[in-house]
């Protein structure tokens, strides 16, 4: 029975689109995607690809260097493992592959909407949070029944004051590339949400995002959806004015249009802590709360303490890994970085 591990670097654009193939995944496990994080932060990005016999298995991630010593995160929620087989056999050539890279650990979110049909707590994940997905596959009457009478308020109230949608036009793709910035720093968006101009004028051209647009004479809010046969995410979302983001009325004619598209669902992912205003707001759209799993894999106990105690951080924090914890005044030492 065949078996090898193979690491694809963002490079070779051919190979990670051609390890896909076949696979169910999600936008988060694209060439286009990383290569987006790639222009942000100039990490090195990698594919994983292992095939066991008849089984492959993919994994994306980026490496992070620290004091000479590597790990590896991938994106909460929107990637993480997937396949057309999942088996402890599966796990343990994973982590012996990556002690012998020589990886400190490894931070891996998975992605709600795959690997559905595998118990991930039995092969070491950890719950963490939830997130909110919308089956596509029901009738657009059912999917709009399901909303609160408060979300389908807020379509009446568009229609009334003549709120209008537009679709991948050339406007709304440069709105949320010139918004963006100023959107984030009004919202306090977190470091690893950002995105860099070259990374968004470079989504701005790719097929497998939506870019959609609402206001009423003019474009005053855009959401960013991203998609595979597989499964769609909601993304980015960027506003002129705090209260003026026509969020329900985007996320219907992203329904609408991934529903033509044949998606059969849509990751609207989840509240900034568990069930808080912006979860029960997804949860009223209809949408079903599925957990959200992670990976806190630690393949070198010793130098993983070790760094720990460099960054002047508990190795039991609950930050993983805590010497990546940010330091409270948003800063840390230069020289604690390699």
């Amino acid at each position: 029975m065949s078996s090898y591990d193979r690491l694809i670097p963002l490079s070779q654009e051919l190979d990670w689109h051609n390890a896909l193939q076949g696979l169910p995944h999600a936008i988060g496990h694209t060439w286009d995607f990383w290569q987006a994080v790639h222009l942000t932060s100039g990490q090195d990005i990698y594919l994983y690809l292992l095939e066991e016999g008849d089984v492959r298995l993919i994994c994306p991630f980026a490496e992070r260097a620290y004091r000479e010593s590597r790990d590896i995160v991938s994106l909460p929620g929107l990637s993480g493992f997937t396949g057309n087989g999942f088996s402890p056999v599966v796990m343990d050539r994973w982590t012996t592959w990556a002690r012998e890279q020589r990886y400190v650990c490894a931070y891996i979110g998975q992605h709600p909407a795959l690997l559905q049909t595998v118990s991930l707590k039995n092969y070491g994940a950890q719950k963490y949070s939830s997130a909110y997905l919308l089956d596509l596959t029901l009738p657009l009457e059912e999917i709009h029944h399901r909303m609160s009478e408060t979300r389908k308020r807020d379509l009446r109230y568009a229609e009334r004051n003549g709120v209008h949608v537009w679709i991948n036009t050339p406007p709304v793709k440069r709105y949320f590339v010139t918004r963006f910035e100023e959107t984030f720093r009004r919202r306090n968006g977190r470091t690893d949400h950002y995105l860099s101009e070259a990374a968004r004028n470079f989504l701005s051209t790719q097929e497998g995002f939506l870019f959609l647009g609402a206001g009423r004479a003019e474009i005053e809010s855009a959401t960013v959806f991203g998609f595979t046969p597989y499964a769609a995410d909601g993304l980015f979302n960027v506003s002129s004015a705090p209260n003026t983001s026509f969020s329900t009325v985007l996320i219907w004619a992203a329904v609408q249009e991934l529903k033509a598209r044949k998606i059969p669902v849509l990751n609207l992912g989840g509240g900034l802590r568990p069930h808080d205003g912006l979860a029960e707001y997804k949860q009223y759209l209809g949408a079903t709360a599925r957990p959200l799993f992670c990976w806190k894999q630690i393949f070198d106990p010793v130098r993983f303490r070790e760094l720990c105690e460099l960054a002047g951080v508990p190795a039991s924090d609950t930050f993983f890994p805590p010497y990546h914890r940010p330091a409270e005044d948003g800063k840390r030492a230069s020289a604690d970085r390699s």
